[in-house]
């Protein structure tokens, strides 16, 4: 009975590790295939292709003049898009006031009207 980290198979000759990797290095690389524009291009901005389908808004598109927009680099330096919304004239992010823990259910909830005494007029039919 074999420990558990042992294998029972074993490979001899043209199947052994060493003769495969042997072989491995002696093979040429397989032919890279051009890759197509189209595959090119939906892998470079498939994050936009699904924003596009499920919202129907090209998040590539200027909305100034329509044209195509290309990603230039991603920023997550902090001041750093801080320092280009003060440049935009876009304010700072606030997060929303807290909401109260206790809500007075009185002043939440308007008064039910009583429809056991609802009379109909000639205007409802």
């Amino acid at each position: 009975m074999p420990k558990t980290y042992e294998s029972i198979t074993r490979y001899y000759g043209r199947y052994s590790c060493r003769r495969r990797g042997d072989r491995a290095k002696l093979a040429p690389p397989p032919a890279e295939e051009r890759e197509s524009d189209y595959r090119r291009e939906f892998r470079r901005s498939s994050w936009a292709a699904c924003i596009k389908r499920i919202y129907e808004i090209d998040p590539l598109e200027c909305p100034k003049c329509k044209a195509q927009m290309r990603i230039i680099a991603f920023i997550q330096d902090s001041h750093s898009i801080k320092d280009i919304m003060k440049a935009q004239g876009i304010p700072d992010f606030q997060a929303p006031p807290p909401i109260p823990k206790f809500i007075d259910t009185a002043l939440a909830i308007d008064e039910l009207p009583s429809y056991d005494s609802f009379e109909p007029t000639p205007d409802d039919f």
